[in-house]
């Protein structure tokens, strides 16, 4: 979605957060995607730039404020860089909704894993049965 409002957009005429809010899209700041994120040298501190680029999306979508995940400068470096590595060419490999398609995806995998631990759990019967 966020590519259709970027394609309709010029030089003359860019787009604004208002043009991703009349599509119901999430706007990202430029130095929050993950383009930019990506881009960082390995020795700079990658997890203050991550906490800074949701820090940019919370001030651009108000209604994300302290709702969106902080701490990435706790986590390990390498870490980081693995999981900027990872997700890297998702944007070539999924079109229109990333994010939707990843939510459902999480959605799906944690209804199947809950699935099989109830399958596993109603299998049981108490000893005195």
């Amino acid at each position: 979605m966020g590519g259709e409002v970027e394609g309709e957009a010029s030089a003359r005429n860019p787009a604004t957060i208002a043009d991703y809010k009349a599509r119901s899209a999430l706007y990202v700041p430029e130095q929050s995607r993950l383009s930019h994120l990506v881009k960082i040298p390995e020795g700079d501190d990658i997890g203050r730039a991550t906490d800074e680029a949701i820090k940019a999306i919370e001030e651009a979508n108000p209604e994300l404020k302290d709702i969106l995940p902080r701490g990435y400068q706790k986590l390990e470096r390498s870490t980081l860089i693995e999981l900027l590595r990872l997700f890297a060419p998702l944007h070539m490999q999924l079109d229109g909704d990333a994010f939707g398609f990843i939510y459902e995806d999480f959605l799906s995998n944690f209804a199947a894993q809950e699935a099989r631990v109830g399958a596993s759990t109603s299998r049981r019967t108490p000893s005195s049965a």
